[in-house]
């Protein structure tokens, strides 16, 4: 995979396949095993492309009657204490309530510091993250991602840091091979994703990227 300044990543394409053929339905594995007094916070957006992992985890929490609710990081107001004063807090539609058993979060690449500060804020209190602001914080650098996950010895298609134009296809061809996987560095749902089949392709498409 290649990233560029426009930044992009290159990945084997070949292996990529491997990963999604053995990639389980984690939207049901994510709540099999909450009891059903288990109080679960989605912690999403309002970006209608989101909608079909948000109402799979709905339908997966129904059939184990588990309170679900979505809710927006505009809808919370976080509260923080310095010593002797009054413990930290979240505001929740200006009212003060019983925090969940665990927040899910679903913000997608849109996420922001509004949404990250809210997860730390949880994380404060004990309420559990899934997956946590640390984690988010690094999937949102795809690069830093694949640096993170290569240091814990997980197996990842080979992946460069392109910059575009500069990044000529010889290289590409030497550090990845072709095909290959061109990507942004941030960003998620497959968009900012090509698949390079050859030298000529990279070349059209790296000039038709800084063009932009």
């Amino acid at each position: 995979m290649v990233m560029t300044t426009h930044h992009f990543l290159l990945h084997s394409a070949a292996l990529i396949l491997v990963f999604l053929t053995r990639a389980p339905d984690c939207n049901a594995l994510a709540l099999i095993r909450p009891s059903v007094d288990t109080k679960v916070w989605m912690l999403g957006n309002r970006n209608t492309s989101m909608k079909y992992e948000r109402d799979r985890f709905l339908e997966e929490a129904q059939k184990k009657s588990i309170d679900f609710t979505l809710v927006h990081s505009s809808e919370f107001h976080s509260v923080v204490s310095g010593p002797g004063a009054d413990r930290d807090s979240i505001i929740y539609k200006d009212e003060a309530v019983s925090l969940p058993d665990v927040v899910l979060a679903r913000t997608g690449s849109g996420t922001g510091t509004a949404s990250i500060n809210l997860l730390r804020q949880f994380e404060r209190l004990n309420v559990p993250t899934l997956p946590n602001s640390a984690s988010i914080e690094a999937s949102m650098d795809k690069m830093y991602a694949n640096q993170i996950l290569a240091q814990a010895g997980l197996p990842i298609p080979k992946t460069m840091l392109a910059r575009l134009p500069e990044t000529s296809a010889e290289l590409v061809q030497k550090v990845v091979g072709f095909p290959c996987v061109l990507k942004v560095v941030t960003g998620s749902l497959g968009k900012g994703v090509h698949l390079c089949h050859n030298a000529k392709e990279f070349e059209n498409l790296s000039e038709m990227l800084c063009s932009v």
